[in-house]
């Protein structure tokens, strides 16, 4: 099977990560109070990422392993700002629009399939 065929370990890694990034986003703008839930997936997301950049080096991901990289510092400022638990929903909009400017959602992707016991 070729690293980024269907169902191969890169490809359902890094679906599982542009999902979970885009939940956090998701929660984040319709539900701001529920910060807590959100840093804890920032920060999983944040022991994700160095791997997933190596992993798209290796298969040669160029674009997935540049966002990466940019992701990553920002990823340390979001967990900043949220940590902060001063209640003001304006910061976490704030937070949430970066992430979502930041990662190229036309990204085009190796087969996203993931699978089924993750839906």
């Amino acid at each position: 099977m070729a690293i980024c065929a269907p169902g191969s370990l890169y490809s359902v890694d890094r679906h599982y990560f542009i999902q979970l990034l885009l939940r956090q986003i998701v929660e984040l703008q319709a539900h701001p109070d529920l910060r807590p839930r959100v840093l804890e997936g920032l920060k999983e997301l944040s022991r994700l990422l160095p791997g997933l950049i190596e992993a798209a080096h290796v298969v040669g991901d160029t674009v997935f392993c540049e966002v990466g990289c940019d992701l990553r510092l920002l990823f340390q400022s979001s967990i900043a700002a949220l940590s902060m638990d001063n209640g003001d929903p304006f910061s976490a909009q704030v937070v949430a629009e970066q992430l979502l400017r930041a990662f190229p959602w036309h990204l085009p992707a190796p087969h996203l399939t993931a699978p089924p016991s993750w839906e």
